[in-house]
């Protein structure tokens, strides 16, 4: 609860930020170039519109369509999109439609699928700088393999060919403005690249504050997850994707535990995480699994469904959070100190240790090599020797010997 007052107060303060800070944008763009483009007149005026229009959609959840539709008859295509993109991961998190048949997070995160073909698009991402215009032969000349496979899916679902972009960088987040057009009208040209970096430039400042804004709400409620523990965490969408992460290494590898750099030692393991995962993406928990185990330490990974994607558009694809932490079995001042202040017995030490990490007693039996009913036996010496009645009692105890 404390976790999401702290949400809505920090989402409070940004906007009350855009309210001052937009009306400094209309107020700078009036000073910008009032000569008309040709076959427009009254550029400024469309600016400043543009300015206000961009400030409200800064307040809205799906709200950037008219500015949209402003960019797009302004430039000059049949259809616009406003996509917000993860500059680590180089994943698409959240996208708007105007002016195509098909719109919508679902058309969107097809999209990104067919992007996922190119580890290349990632890095291509990450290396657009601000305020930087892009077509769709600047993308063909990263990966044109790939890209072809793309364009290929973009003329037959959504009838465009190119495309005209502008990048709006604000910390690990981009904002993408592009206007999409058929084979028929041809690619863009430079004045009409010209036209739409004038306008990206005028709400520049307005789109940086609404991505700062989803920045700070993503920051304080991946926070609030992990809360006290060490461990890594990373979102993930339906195919088990990284969307983003907090203090976890994550590219564009093969697989999901590939990419967090998860090893497990057979396929049976692996197979229960990608389980995992597709339990977590239909709201169901699973149990955790050790993915890899040296002498004293074994990483644990649990994986968790997302139950509230609504707290921000950055969640709108995400379904699993994932947490990774490295755990120490048979670290002597653990056990030591289980031995020496409860009593406990050299394997009763090592079943509360797996307890407190969250295993149950059939898979620390898995893990140990032992029978069900021993682990069993074990567990209520161990209950009874440190005066608790629940797993969760333990780790707590476990925890706070490990923080001495």
């Amino acid at each position: 609860m404390l976790a999401h007052l702290d949400i809505a107060c920090t989402s409070e303060i940004t906007r009350l930020r855009y309210v001052r800070r937009t009306a400094v944008s209309a107020k700078r763009s009036a000073n910008m170039s009032k000569e008309p483009t040709s076959g427009y007149t009254h550029e400024s005026d469309d600016i400043q519109s543009l300015v206000r229009l961009a400030g409200l959609a800064a307040h809205a959840r799906d709200g950037w369509q008219p500015v949209l539709a402003k960019l797009r008859q302004r430039v000059g295509g049949t259809g616009a999109a406003f996509a917000i993109a993860d500059l680590v991961t180089g994943t698409f998190l959240h996208a708007e439609l105007e002016g195509f048949a098909a719109t919508g997070d679902s058309i969107w995160a097809r999209y990104n699928d067919e992007l996922a073909r190119s580890d290349r698009h990632a890095a291509f991402l990450r290396d657009v700088r601000h305020l930087t215009i892009y077509t769709d032969a600047d993308i063909r000349s990263v990966d044109s393999g790939a890209m072809k496979a793309v364009g290929a899916w973009l003329s037959a679902r959504l009838g465009v060919a190119h495309q005209v972009s502008c990048l709006v960088r604000s910390g690990q987040l981009g904002a993408s403005f592009q206007i999409h057009r058929p084979a028929t009208d041809g690619p863009f040209g430079p004045a009409e690249a010209d036209v739409l970096h004038r306008q990206i430039a005028a709400i520049a400042d307005t789109v940086m504050m609404y991505l700062r804004q989803l920045e700070e709400t993503r920051l304080a409620y991946m926070a609030g997850l992990l809360g006290q523990n060490d461990a890594s965490l990373t979102v993930v969408d339906a195919h088990g994707r990284p969307l983003f992460a907090h203090a976890s290494v994550v590219g564009a590898q093969a697989s999901m535990a590939e990419s967090l750099g998860l090893r497990f030692g057979d396929g049976r393991k692996a197979r229960m995480f990608e389980r995992s995962l597709a339990l977590a993406s239909r709201g169901m928990r699973s149990p955790p699994i050790i993915s890899e185990q040296t002498d004293g330490q074994i990483t644990l990974v649990h994986v968790k469904p997302i139950r509230d994607r609504r707290i921000s558009v950055l969640f709108n694809l995400a379904r699993a959070v994932v947490f990774v932490r490295e755990y120490r079995t048979q670290d002597k001042h653990i056990v030591m100190s289980l031995r020496e202040v409860f009593g406990l017995t050299q394997q009763e030490s090592r079943v509360a240790v797996l307890s407190g990490s969250g295993m149950n007693a059939r898979e620390i039996a898995h893990e140990m090599g032992i029978s069900y009913e021993t682990v069993r036996s074990h567990l209520k010496a161990v209950f009874a020797k440190m005066g608790v009645n629940r797993q969760a009692e333990v780790s707590l105890i476990i925890a706070r010997i490990d923080g001495e």
